[in-house]
């Protein structure tokens, strides 16, 4: 039997491509879910991962391609966390990590978020709830719009930053696809997008991804967008542009989420062009 160690690492290199790049690496319940909803016609290709489990060389040699030839779509925050607790538990994986497609979308707004806001949402009503005995769920039926509202708050406040903050605080990319387009409230009947990139305030801690890309079902200029996050990172990095220009874009950006907090704006896939 022929040992695979004794084989050239030229010969080996060749063998953990073919077996590790795959293009688009996905969370396994994020393929089930497209599979079922159509999102997606057949299962994508996945990489041969248990091939890090082989021995420690292969690991050492073969891990770098696995993080940094592929590219990384990002699910559901409960999921995103996951892949960052276990798969990127070190800095030498978060560094070797270099593609990102990103999503945020109402999906982001999980069970244990949704039952945090109905129990505040009860909370507040307080002796209100007299009058309806214990039928809480027509309670909540009748405050429907507070409770719309609430949802949508704690997507944009507490979800999608507690999501998109890894990607900012310990990745250096060069390619990020950013996916805005299904970013609406939880009942998709308001646009969300400006509040979804408020969720980057904070900027990249390594700088802006050599390539910034959107979405093909993006609706948004990418060029604003592009501004706005470069004008973040250089706070964050202490590189400012000059004041005025930056109070501007911070001026515009402002407009954007205040036009898309009064709830008047139209369903996500309409014309957004009206904006720029």
């Amino acid at each position: 039997m022929i040992n695979f160690l004794f084989f050239p690492r030229e010969v080996r290199q060749m063998i953990y491509d073919y077996a590790l790049i795959v293009g688009k690496v996905y969370p396994h319940v994020l393929v089930e879910a497209y599979l079922c909803n159509g999102t997606m016609d057949k299962e994508p290709e996945r990489p041969t991962a248990n091939l890090l489990k082989t021995c420690r060389l292969i690991n050492r040699e073969a891990s770098p391609i696995l993080y940094s030839k592929n590219t990384f779509v990002l699910p559901m925050s409960a999921l995103t966390q996951r892949f960052f607790e276990h798969a990127l538990d070190t800095s030498d994986r978060r560094a070797w990590v270099k593609s990102v497609v990103l999503r945020l979308d109402p999906g982001d707004l999980d069970e244990s978020d949704r039952r945090e806001v109905v129990r505040r949402e009860i909370e507040e009503l307080g002796d209100s709830l007299a009058e309806f005995g214990n039928n809480i769920s027509e309670t909540l039926y009748t405050c429907g719009g507070d409770l719309h509202r609430a949802f949508k708050k704690r997507l944009g406040d507490i979800c999608w930053p507690r999501k998109v903050k890894p990607v900012l605080d310990y990745l250096a990319l060069d390619d990020l696809t950013l996916d805005f387009y299904f970013s609406t409230c939880p009942d998709e009947c308001c646009p969300m997008a400006y509040t979804a990139l408020a969720a980057m305030k904070p900027g990249f801690a390594y700088g802006m991804p050599a390539s910034l890309d959107f979405a093909d079902s993006s609706p948004f200029d990418p060029k604003k967008f592009d501004r706005y996050l470069r004008l973040w990172t250089d706070i964050r990095r202490g590189s400012h542009l000059p004041l005025e220009q930056g109070l501007e874009l911070d001026k515009d950006f402002r407009k954007e989420v205040e036009y898309e907090g009064n709830d008047e704006g139209k369903w996500a896939g309409e014309d957004f062009n009206r904006r720029d």
